[in-house]
């Protein structure tokens, strides 16, 4: 069964601190609810200019943004309301605003995927990140965990079909590609498995997840090390030594019990094994470009016949064309005299 997208959490408060900014959200709520987003937009926005520093507004601004289609602004509108929520300690908010800033770069995805795969999975990575933060400041909004688990499907799908539109690359380029898939993909169980654990934190459980992550840096130094043999894998090479460092300090934050620190470190790592696999992808397709211009057979002698030339330009001046018109009339002549014809009149 496919997985949906759960719907965006719609709260849309009045705010109180002026009766002219108040007046504002409410005709916003009103033409929100009426699906007249254009007016929504425009007295959220004349309501953040007597609150600037507002995250409700932003929040808003980022709701009715999400109903016009416009998933990136909306994103924007969302991050920035997670960080005036954040300024101001209020988690609840920060929280919701994370999770429609995950569903927000989501939809996003949907939408440049046919066009631009790496933006669709940088917003899927991105995606994942706001769904994790959004659980780690409310651990009770349950379907941040549900959409996390979404946006891990959807990236690893992706990744997987932009390896197979490539079956021609060398064996060894497919091999590292492999490895780096399953190294990304144990991460994010890691990484699960430590959101899970912060909800009731264990001592031993703890150390065993550092344990784990030590494993995984020490397989991601051996894959950057890999990497490094092929010249053209160096940009994937230096993602993977960038992912081995925020794994050693996942493990290090493990091993003392800072989780929400670790899970952060944890994000990070998966980020830089995503730009490694998708480097790895790109290296792959252009050699795969290559050999098929070079095993393509070069063209015969008839084929370069027929192929079309362009054309020169012709500059003649007036004396030229009268020049041409003589010579064209005296070749007639000669043709009607060998053919025993009449001569015609030429006046």
């Amino acid at each position: 069964m496919t997985m949906r997208l759960l719907a965006v959490l719609l709260v849309l408060p009045i705010l109180v601190q002026a009766e002219s900014l108040r007046s504002l959200v409410k005709t916003g709520n009103e033409a929100y609810r009426a699906g007249e987003f254009d007016e929504a937009l425009n007295a959220y926005r004349q309501a953040q200019a007597e609150a600037p520093q507002d995250a409700l507004g932003k929040f808003n601004e980022g709701t009715a943004l999400y109903r016009k289609d416009e998933h990136d602004s909306a994103a924007e509108a969302f991050r920035a309301a997670a960080l005036d929520a954040k300024a101001a300690g209020d988690s609840q908010l920060e929280a919701k605003s994370l999770f429609n800033l995950g569903n927000a770069l989501l939809k996003g995805a949907e939408t440049s995927q046919k066009y631009e795969p790496q933006a669709s999975v940088d917003k899927l990575t991105q995606g994942a990140a706001a769904y994790r933060q959004a659980l780690g400041r409310d651990p009770k909004l349950t379907a941040a965990a549900e959409n996390l688990q979404i946006a891990r499907s959807r990236l690893s799908e992706l990744l997987k079909q932009q390896a197979q539109q490539s079956p021609e690359q060398s064996k060894g380029s497919n091999d590292l590609q492999d490895q780096v898939q399953e190294q990304l993909e144990k991460q994010q169980e890691l990484s699960e498995d430590n959101r899970e654990s912060q909800q009731n934190p264990s001592d031993g459980e703890q150390q065993q997840q550092a344990e784990r992550q030590k494993d995984l840096q020490q397989r991601s130094e051996e894959l950057a090390d890999e990497a490094n043999q092929t010249p053209q894998s160096q940009e994937a090479q230096e993602h993977l030594k960038q992912a081995a460092e925020e794994q050693q300090k996942a493990a290090q934050q493990l091993s003392q019990g800072d989780l929400q620190q670790a899970e952060d470190s944890q994000q990070q790592a998966e980020n830089h094994l995503s730009q490694a696999l998708q480097q790895l992808q790109q290296q792959g397709e252009q050699q795969s470009q290559e050999q098929q211009s070079q095993s393509q057979p070069p063209p015969t002698e008839g084929q370069q016949q027929g192929q079309a030339q362009p054309l020169q330009a012709l500059e003649l001046t007036p004396e030229d064309i009268l020049d041409q018109e003589r010579v064209a009339r005296q070749r007639r002549q000669q043709l009607q005299g060998q053919q025993q014809r009449p001569v015609e009149k030429d006046w």
